[in-house]
């Protein structure tokens, strides 16, 4: 089962399988760890917010790291139709970590 991701703007970005996150064209861009987004390389990127987006906090340090997570051994199949959403308004403190892809 895939859980699509948009960015901010309601724009289709991409999709989580197995706690994985893909863009849209099935790149590995980073795993899920409760709440938390960590790019590939272990660095962090932000938080799930209403289990479709990928916001940080504007003071929060891009610094903290843990160690990668590779992709998954199998790829998953990619969801056929993605129709984009309402933009969201914009939120006080907070960036569209998605923005950097």
């Amino acid at each position: 089962m895939t859980q699509l991701i948009y960015r901010w703007n309601g724009k289709y970005f991409g999709y989580v399988w197995q706690n994985r996150l893909f863009d849209k064209d099935g790149n590995y861009i980073a795993w899920i760890d409760g709440d938390e987004v960590w790019k590939k390389d272990g660095t962090y990127l932000g938080d799930l917010m209403d289990g479709a987006y990928v916001l940080r906090a504007t003071k929060i340090n891009q610094t903290k790291t843990c160690a990668p997570v590779c992709a998954p051994s199998e790829q998953p199949e990619r969801p056929q139709v993605c129709p984009a959403r309402e933009p969201r308004s914009a939120r006080e403190n907070y960036i569209d970590a998605l923005d950097e892809f």
